[in-house]
Formats: structure tokens, C-alpha cells, sequence
């Protein structure tokens, strides 16, 4: 009885400081909304629809997924960006209209309630907002694009530093 009570409390704590690892390298809500322009990073090229839109866009490539700038991507792919405030706008694509919440990181077809920016199964979904824009992971996003019925795709050249979207 013993020797199970220790490998169940063992377990607990792996599992725990495992989890705990993880929760530290994503940002606090404070950082999330402290980021200013300053902030961007372009430490890769980022093409959609075959424009290069890396300038004035922060964009970074990590090891295995890349942080891209959502409303920008969304403008460069046809859609019309309008801002309602500094944390809310709408989209209007491919005949949908969505809302973009950034504070809550969600997008949300009008006169539906399903948030298109979930993390897929077993995924993290990491973001951040500097000024109006919204930065998404790849995976998010390639996610979303599925979600609304898209054919667009994401794809990531991690040798040449290229990413392609269209």
C-alpha cells in the first residue's frame, strides 16, 4: 500500500513540475498586452499569395512552428480588415464575416459561436498582441484556416527560413 502511495505521489510530481516547465515559457497576460512596435521581430521571410509581407510585420521562426501576424496574413489572403477599437475587428472573408477578439484570442463567425483560433487536439495555442496586431502560431492558425472551410495553407521552410502562405 506504501510503495503504491509513493509511485502515485511521484508521478503527481512529475507530472507536475513537467506542466509547470511548460506554463513558463509562454507570456503573463502583462506581457501580452505590454508589447509595443519596438517589439517586432523578422527573423524569417514571410510570403502570401506570392507578396512578401515580412516588412512592418513581425514575424519570427522557431524551432518547430513560427509566430505570423493574423490580420495581416488575413489582409495579404483578400479579407477586409476593419477595427472597431484596439482589441476587437471585423473580418469579412470569402463572403463570412467574423469578429476578432484579441483580448480573448478568439474569432467568431457571425451568428455562430465557435472560436476558430482553439488549439488543435493535444496542441498549445500561443499569442500575443502587439498594438492592433494579433501574433498567432502557425499551428493556430493553419488550425483556423481549416476551420472556415479554407483552402489555404501554411507552409514552413525551416532551412531557407521561408514561409509560404496562400
Amino acid at each position: 500500500m506504501k510503495i503504491n502511495f509513493f509511485v502515485c505521489l511521484s508521478f503527481c510530481i512529475i507530472l507536475f513540475l513537467a506542466t509547470g516547465c511548460t506554463a513558463l515559457s509562454l507570456p503573463s497576460q502583462s506581457e501580452i498586452t505590454s508589447n509595443t512596435v519596438d517589439d517586432k521581430i523578422n527573423n524569417c521571410i514571410l510570403i502570401v499569395n506570392k507578396n512578401d509581407i515580412t516588412s512592418g510585420n513581425y514575424v519570427k521562426l522557431n524551432q518547430d512552428y513560427a509566430e505570423l501576424p493574423f490580420t495581416a496574413v488575413m489582409k495579404a489572403l483578400g479579407a477586409k480588415v476593419v477595427w472597431l477599437n484596439k482589441t476587437t475587428a471585423n473580418i469579412t472573408y470569402e463572403d463570412s464575416i467574423y469578429i476578432l477578439d484579441t483580448t480573448e484570442c478568439m474569432l467568431i463567425k457571425v451568428g455562430d459561436n465557435w472560436n476558430f483560433l482553439i488549439p488543435p487536439p493535444g496542441g498549445t495555442r500561443y499569442y500575443q498582441v502587439i498594438e492592433y496586431e494579433l501574433i498567432l502560431d502557425s499551428v493556430t492558425m493553419r488550425s483556423a484556416f481549416k476551420l472556415m472551410g479554407t483552402n489555404v495553407k501554411i507552409n514552413i521552410n525551416y532551412e531557407e527560413k521561408i514561409i509560404n502562405i496562400g
